[in-house]
């Protein structure tokens, strides 16, 4: 009888060790291939949000700054303050008393010459953001709001003392109401919600045949056509101070009575003071470029900011072209009104870092762009 035997045997030693290590080598190779694709992902996704932030950083910041000096007297851009005390008007300031410019984001600077200019350049007052070893700067820019609020559709009616204006909204439209057009008549109440309508800390800007001045709104206004509106002596821009000699509401304006001489029907008008610089948040430390208008709190516009930095084009009284001027020490040398003679402002530097530091650390997207000042440089062409 045959018998048939089965000859099988297992793997070796060697043979299960090679099996082995070509296993974990195609492992590792996958491994490494996902790791890279993952890095591929993260490193987009950042990118894509640092995209995001600077151009919704730069879409806003520039239509505030190409906005410099609109509605301001020409040319220049130049509109008094309150003087002749001890005390100089400030910005930087909220209407609650807290202050958010300087190195410590604590501070108030002081309008230059008190005086309102349509562009307020800040070298170096900012704060120190690392791996940047200078401090950043801050930009103030000035303009009129025509619209939403047509404040110059309004009659001032009554000045009850120096710190109180009643505005009236007349039956049919005023003078004041032709530029610029009215979508419909009337207007927008002035105890409207912020921002159509008045709120404390907006400032005002007043003018009659002589002389004008600008007051920061304390207190919303009280009643319905007529409205109070209360500019309260010594508020936190020290704009309204009842001491001052010029260019204040109680000189210009406060007579018992009926309105002073000379002031016309829908004078006044709401100015935007736009401020923008860099902090940090108070929880995270996260930094941030924030956006202040006139005196009302601060809000951020994008976070992980850590460049901000300006430069401006400007003549000098001789008609010559000075580039990338970055001092208020330079642009004095030049002996002329900054506002009177510059033409753009720089973006010299608007950096972003990613939300997340990677393995190499933080990325960055830096942006630079000029913003042409038509408000102003229309009317300075040396060779006009």
């Amino acid at each position: 009888m045959l018998t048939r035997k089965n000859h099988a045997r297992g793997f070796t030693l060697i043979e299960l060790l090679v099996s082995m290590a070509l296993g974990l080598l195609v492992l590792g190779v996958a491994v490494q291939l996902y790791v890279s694709a993952l890095n591929a992902t993260w490193t987009v996704s950042q990118r894509a949000t640092m995209q995001e932030d600077v151009r919704a950083s730069a879409n806003i910041m520039v239509k505030d700054l190409s906005m410099a000096g609109a509605g301001f007297p020409a040319p220049g851009g130049v509109i008094g303050l309150a003087s002749g005390t001890g005390t100089s008007p400030a910005y930087g300031c909220d209407i609650v008393g807290a202050c958010h410019l300087g190195v410590g984001n604590n501070a108030a600077i002081n309008f230059p010459g008190k005086q309102l200019f349509a562009v307020i350049p800040g070298f170096g007052t900012g704060i120190v953001i690392p791996p940047n070893v200078t401090p950043s700067d801050t930009i103030t820019v000035a303009y009129t709001d025509s619209a939403p609020l047509y404040l110059n559709c309004y009659n001032i009616t009554s000045i009850p003392n120096a710190n109180t204006v009643v505005f009236t909204m007349p039956v049919a439209p005023n003078a004041g109401c032709s530029s610029p057009p009215l979508p419909a008549y009337p207007p927008p109440a002035l105890n409207s919600p912020a921002p159509l309508g008045l709120s404390a800390g907006d400032l005002v800007w007043f003018r009659n045949a002589g002389t004008t001045a600008i007051g920061e709104v304390t207190a919303a206004p009280v009643g319905a056509n007529p409205y109070t509106v209360t500019f309260a002596n010594a508020d936190t821009m020290q704009l309204n101070q009842n001491a001052a000699t010029s260019a204040d509401l109680n000189q210009m304006l406060y007579t018992p009575g009926p309105p002073a001489v000379g002031l016309a029907p829908g004078p006044a008008y709401r100015i935007w003071l736009v401020t923008y610089y860099l902090d940090r948040d108070p929880v995270t430390a996260t930094p941030r470029l924030m956006r202040q208008v006139s005196g009302h709190q601060p809000m951020p516009v994008a976070e992980n900011v850590v460049g901000l930095n300006f430069s401006y084009d400007t003549y000098d009284q001789l008609g010559v072209l000075h580039t990338r001027v970055k001092t208020l020490a330079a642009w004095g040398a030049l002996g002329a009104n900054p506002n009177t003679m510059v033409q753009k402002i720089n973006i010299e530097n608007l950096t972003i870092r990613s939300p997340l530091q990677g393995t190499k650390g933080y990325q960055s997207l830096n942006l630079n762009t000029s913003i042409s000042l038509r408000n102003l440089s229309w009317a300075n062409n040396p060779w006009q």
